[in-house]
């Protein structure tokens, strides 16, 4: 923690970077500068090197940073400046860069060579009008210039950071070629990564935020983002009270697939810079930061199923950008900031909040809020195709491709421009009228169009399309049983098959999680499926809402199964053997199947489909209760009771139901005492369930029998016991009874089997 001995209120840790000056205020105000500077608050930046120059008027590095800070950067490149904020920038760069040139007799030769490097990044003459080729000729001079200060200090953990920015500034979000995973050919990626690589081997590196913020940056646009994450961690809570480095880790959390931490971290991000908005006020460009941490938290939680976290964020979001910032002309702050308004529209589609869609109002300034009127029409078209009111649903395509022809092509989100986001919106909401009218063809082509626009779209995270459209298409193909085609879009957006670049993958997201385990088990790949369905357990259980479909614009309208298709022996067989496996699976990863986890397993088991609409036991609650206490005892062997009593109405339900279910009467340390139910007619004998006594033996490893009991089926007064594990019958010889006071031995072959089933 710093010490304040001046009454500054930010804690920004212990980093310390030594300057030619006697005075003490003067270095702890550059100290100040430059960490702000390495956390992307350049207003608060330039206060502090202004602050320092106070202190001390021949404090050269100081005026090199109140230049350096002023000028352009990573997330605001000379393209993104307005002609009246350029030109103010640049003088007011120059103008400071001139002032540590005239002060180099009090600098060290450290200090004086990145002065002298700095000269090349301003130019002087502003009387004409500057392309987009200068700048990059300005980055590149200045990227040069660094090169040989760096080639001087090699080991100076400062030069190396400067000089890595300096050569990623050359082509910003530009680093890597997304498709390839190569180094992008005009971008010095290469040289920029070798620089931080050896930087960062030096142990005082992992106390450096500039360095460890600009590896992040290096590196989330590679095809190994995860690489970065040690690093990244390091960054965490590293300088207290700058949000934005609380942040910067997140962007390879989301990458890697921790929502849960991405979630957590910009939460800090957000509580730190509060301190921030509560002494600058929200009319600054630092709100493009602050509104950066709560889109971040926004999509971590749409990707985890959180609704309420999104809102929560959401409305935090709206909250910090008020009218008045939006009114400001330059910088055009509606350009960068309106944007963000539109942010609701995606939670509420994430999570199909159709009536909270349909309440909204548009904006009465429908100029200033140009993408926000749109946004709000494409919702109200998602939000009346999904509920069935198609010729709605088409008016509201007519209204939003009105809006969209008002938005302007200078309107952002962060790297990607609104129009070419609202070019989604626009093919996504065709294909789902198209899809709700039926035609079912045309939809799909539009949809595929879509997901094409989505994946094309520039680098950003959050990405400008926060849902991925392959969510959207996955759920409705699988809605029309196209199921294979399906479970090829959730396995991309996994990153399971690796066809998508690095970026397009979604790893862990419980969306195509259960879009994916839907498909295998619809596709009869109970092998894969079981693969992850603790994954998709996990992923359940940190939502906040059902998920029974990749997508809510899929709504049951054609469903796969009828609930009354397939009631036969053979599917209650099915569902008790499968469902109590699903338990065990869970338990053996210290996961407890929910009630809600158990009914979408039992859908699943059934009808191939997790769809409500599609009814199984599992819906019944005493059905459900009865299972779990069933389970519990035969999945806990020793930690039990011996002797367990039973309600008689269990035996009733079950009955009722056509469902066998074994119970676990006694255990001993030698045999298993087993309760089953008769199905179908009743037996001679008038009694509704059987006992089974079976010796643990060889021939039934206690890991089968612990796990629970195998599945029994019960043909009049014929048991058939199938081993749980191999799903054969087993052959070795067992001791076995059907109400007779002395058991007696015998082995099914496999042709009484077939008979049998």
């Amino acid at each position: 923690m710093e010490i304040v001995l001046d009454g500054y209120p930010y804690d920004l840790g212990t980093y310390h970077k030594p300057v030619t000056t006697a005075n003490d205020a003067a270095q702890r105000w550059f100290n100040r500068g430059l960490i702000w500077t390495y956390g992307f608050n350049h207003e608060e930046a330039i206060d502090c090197f202004r602050r320092a120059i106070a202190e001390d008027a021949n404090c050269a590095l100081a005026y090199w940073g109140l230049a350096y800070a002023s000028g352009p950067n990573y997330n605001k490149p000379w393209g993104f400046f307005d002609e009246t904020d350029f030109l103010a920038t640049v003088k007011k760069a120059d103008d400071a860069a001139v002032e540590a040139r005239a002060r180099k007799n009090f600098a060290s030769p450290l200090e004086q060579a990145l002065i002298e490097a700095l000269q090349s990044r301003y130019p002087s003459d502003l009387s004409r009008k500057y392309t987009q080729d200068d700048f990059r000729s300005w980055n590149q001079s200045y990227a040069d210039a660094m090169r040989n200060v760096y080639m001087q200090y090699p080991d100076d953990l400062d030069i190396a950071t400067l000089f890595a920015d300096a050569l990623m500034n050359v082509a910003p979000w530009g680093l890597w070629d997304l498709k390839t995973g190569e180094p992008a050919p005009d971008a010095h990626t290469l040289e920029a990564k070798s620089v931080l690589d050896r930087a960062l081997t030096c142990s005082v590196s992992d106390q450096h935020p500039g360095l460890l913020h600009m590896y992040i940056h290096l590196m989330e646009m590679s095809s190994t983002p995860e690489v970065a994450l040690p690093k990244a961690n390091l960054l965490r809570g590293l300088v207290p009270d700058a949000g934005h480095l609380h942040h910067m880790p997140t962007h390879l959390d989301i990458l890697c697939g921790d929502y849960e931490s991405a979630a957590k971290w910009n939460l800090r991000a957000i509580e730190a810079d509060q301190k921030f908005l509560s002494r600058a006020g929200p009319v600054n460009f630092y709100t493009l930061y602050r509104s950066h941490d709560y889109h971040f938290r926004i999509y971590a939680a749409m990707f985890a199923g959180q609704s309420k976290v999104a809102l929560e964020s959401v409305g935090g979001l709206e909250a910090s950008l008020p009218e008045a910032l939006l009114r400001v002309d330059s910088p055009p702050m509606a350009d960068w900031l309106e944007g963000f308004l539109s942010v609701r529209i995606h939670v509420l589609v994430r999570f199909g909040m159709w009536e909270q869609i349909l309440a909204l109002e548009l904006p009465t300034n429908e100029q200033l809020f140009c993408v926000t009127t749109a946004f709000i029409l494409y919702g109200r078209g998602i939000a009346f195709a999904a509920t069935g009111q198609v010729e709605a649903a088409k008016e509201a395509l007519k209204k939003f491709e009105t809006a969209l022809r008002k938005v302007s092509e200078s309107r952002m989100l962060f790297n990607n421009r609104c129009i070419d986001i609202l070019q989604v919106a626009k093919t996504m909401l065709n294909g789902e009228v198209e899809y709700r009218d039926r035609n079912f063809e045309k939809a799909f082509e539009l949809l595929e169009e879509a997901v094409e626009l989505d994946d094309s779209l520039p680098y950003d995270e959050p990405w400008g399309w926060m849902q991925p459209t392959r969510h959207a298409l996955g759920a409705l193909l699988l809605e029309q049983g196209k199921t294979e085609q399906a479970e090829k879009l959730f396995k991309a957006d996994l990153g399971f098959d690796n066809t998508l670049p690095r970026a397009l993958q979604h790893p862990n997201n419980v969306w195509s999680l259960h879009g994916y385990h839907e498909c295998l088990v619809g596709l009869g790949k109970m092998d894969e499926a079981r693969t992850i369905e603790i994954q998709l357990a996990k992923a359940i259980a940190k939502a906040d809402v059902s998920i029974e479909s990749s997508c809510f614009c899929r709504n049951g309208s054609k469903l796969e199964h009828n609930i009354n298709s397939d009631l036969s022996i053979s599917k209650w067989d099915l569902l008790t053997r499968e469902l109590m496996a699903f338990v065990v699976r869970y338990s053996s990863q210290g996961v407890t199947a929910s009630d809600e986890a158990l009914r979408q397993q039992a859908r699943m088991i059934t009808y191939g489909s997790t769809t409500v609409l599609n009814e199984t036991a599992a819906d019944h609650p005493e059905w459900l209760d009865t299972f779990k206490r069933a389970y519990c005892l035969a999945a806990l062997p020793g930690l039990r009771s011996a002797q367990t009593t039973y309600d008689p109405e269990d035996l009733d339900v079950h009955h009722d139901l056509g469902l066998t279910m074994p119970y676990l009467q006694c255990q001993r340390a030698k045999a298993l005492h087993i309760l089953f139910l008769h199905r179908g007619p009743m037996p001679k004998s008038g009694r509704r369930f059987s006992s089974l006594v079976v010796p643990i033996n060889k021939a039934l490893p206690f890991e089968t029998i612990a796990g629970p009991w195998p599945d029994a089926g019960i043909i009049g007064e014929t048991i058939i016991i199938r081993d749980q594990l191999f799903s054969s019958v087993v052959k070795a010889q067992m001791n076995w009874t059907l109400g007779m006071e002395q058991p007696y031995t015998r082995q099914i072959t496999a042709t009484e089997e077939d008979e049998l089933c």
